[in-house]
């Protein structure tokens, strides 16, 4: 009886070796892709994390700063209203055409502007909330021209020119939008007031409606563009 021929063992254990290391060679490749992405996560997040505690740090700077200038600002407020009321009772005891009277008359007119500041520092010292409504273009404008002009001697001299009737309405917050029209109406006002009396002093005032691009996944947007100029002597070079 002839016996059986033997297997080749030592071929198929080559072979399945090198299956076997062919598989380890994929794993380990994808282990090392993967580790590498889980590290360029890390570092991603890492980048942010720090990002955001830098914002987070500077939000606590300015919070603390608001705090101060808040103090600040009505510190200083208190005198401001004596000043002005002194002011103000000495203009009404000197004869009208006087040197005195003027200069009194420009006491009260700086510790206008000076009020001002206050009340922007107050304003930008606490949150504000947007409450966005519908608002007369032509009230908004009309309101702020009236407190400007009031609020600068020498306010009364300028003509003013209003041309707001193709925009009838805007979607705005109504006190926000008012404090920043008096800001650059009153600059425009204190421009002019400020120059020589022959120099001619008009403010004029317009309200279009305009179209503003917002970015190209939004597309175009409808909005409302109001401009203010002066006569004065602009801003030099």
């Amino acid at each position: 009886m002839s016996a059986l021929p033997s297997l080749p063992t030592s071929d198929m254990n080559t072979a399945d070796l090198g299956e076997l290391m062919g598989a380890f060679t994929e794993v380990a490749t994808k282990l090392e892709a993967t580790h590498q992405r889980l590290r360029a996560e890390v570092a991603r997040l890492e980048g942010e994390l720090r990002e955001a505690n830098e914002q987070l740090a500077r939000k606590e700077r300015l919070a603390a700063l608001g705090e101060m200038a808040a103090g600040i600002a009505h510190e200083v407020r208190n005198p401001l209203g004596s000043i002005s009321l002194h002011a103000g009772i000495l203009e009404g005891d000197l004869p009208p055409d006087s040197e005195e009277r003027t200069l009194a008359c420009k006491i009260r007119a700086a510790v206008r502007g000076l009020d001002a500041v206050v009340s922007d520092v107050l304003t930008f010292s606490k949150e504000m909330p947007v409450r966005p409504m519908e608002v007369s273009t032509e009230e908004l404008c009309e309101r702020a021209i009236s407190e400007a002009i009031a609020g600068v001697d020498g306010g009364s001299s300028v003509q003013v020119e209003l041309d707001v009737a193709a925009a009838e309405s805007i979607e705005c917050d109504a006190h926000l939008a008012h404090r920043a029209m008096v800001n650059v109406v009153r600059n425009a006002v204190e421009a002019m007031v400020d120059t020589e009396p022959e120099r001619p002093r008009v403010l004029s005032v317009s309200a279009r409606p305009a179209r503003s691009r917002a970015g190209s996944s939004r597309g175009a947007v409808s909005g409302i563009a109001i401009r203010v100029r002066d006569t004065g002597p602009g801003v030099p070079d």
